[in-house]
């Protein structure tokens, strides 16, 4: 386990930073849990899941889906644009749905890298 520094951003403005998270890294899929969701990033998908909903985000084939557990409603959501960046201490990713006015952007820095 390795600790990193959670940076989220709308239309570029951070709104929520959490330093010293625990992550684990597997083959490359870094996985976390913050405020009960668990967050999973990858080469090719981002997850964010809880109780309530799970977001899928595939960077490859660029598309996102929405599943409302509780009503086992499946959403599938247009990607209007989507960046990945990745090197062994940060990892960014950029992305639009047409689902959110805004841009999203997920940014993990680990710690002591």
């Amino acid at each position: 386990m390795k600790k990193a520094t959670l940076n989220l951003y709308k239309n570029n403005k951070l709104y929520k930073k959490y330093e010293d998270i625990n992550v684990i890294t597997r083959k490359g899929i870094n996985s976390l849990i913050i405020d009960d969701v668990k967050t999973i990033i990858g080469r090719d998908r981002v997850v964010r899941e809880n109780a309530e909903f799970r977001f899928e985000l595939d960077l490859i084939n660029k598309i996102a889906t929405y599943l409302l557990k509780e009503k086992n409603t499946l959403f599938d959501i247009e990607v209007e644009e989507i960046n990945y960046d990745n090197n062994k201490a940060r990892t960014i990713v950029e992305y639009k749905v047409s689902s959110d006015q805004e841009k999203t952007k997920i940014e993990l820095i680990m710690n002591g890298e």
